[in-house]
């Protein structure tokens, strides 16, 4: 259904009647409890495998991100159990984990 949706819309035609019905009943289903998730009738699911592979992905590149651009504004990129006040301190201020824990983020240790 998920891809006859988006055929659909990016086409730009009109809705036909039976892919209104099929999203209401979705929709309806959903608010009603018969499904726990919205994409199980739309037929667009993904595991919690891919969902936590996804969530990796996103943490990493955030705690790259943020590295990067405080050692851009003049902080080091060193050992946060050695030294003090470095980018890895201040991203885990921003990203609520300890600099330990950012270190090993942006280093692929953890």
């Amino acid at each position: 259904m998920a891809d006859f949706l988006l055929a659909t819309l990016h086409s730009g035609a009109p809705a036909s009647p039976l892919l209104v019905e099929l999203v209401e009943r979705a929709f309806l289903d959903y608010q009603d409890g018969c499904t726990k998730d919205l994409a199980d009738a739309f037929g667009v699911r993904t595991s919690q495998k891919s969902r936590r592979a996804v969530a990796t992905v996103v943490r990493v590149n955030d705690v790259r991100r943020w590295v990067d651009e405080f050692h851009a504004q003049g902080f080091k990129k060193q050992d946060p159990g050695s030294y003090e006040d470095t980018a890895f301190h201040r991203a885990g201020t921003l990203l609520h984990r300890s600099p330990g824990q950012i270190f090993n983020i942006y280093y692929g240790k953890g």
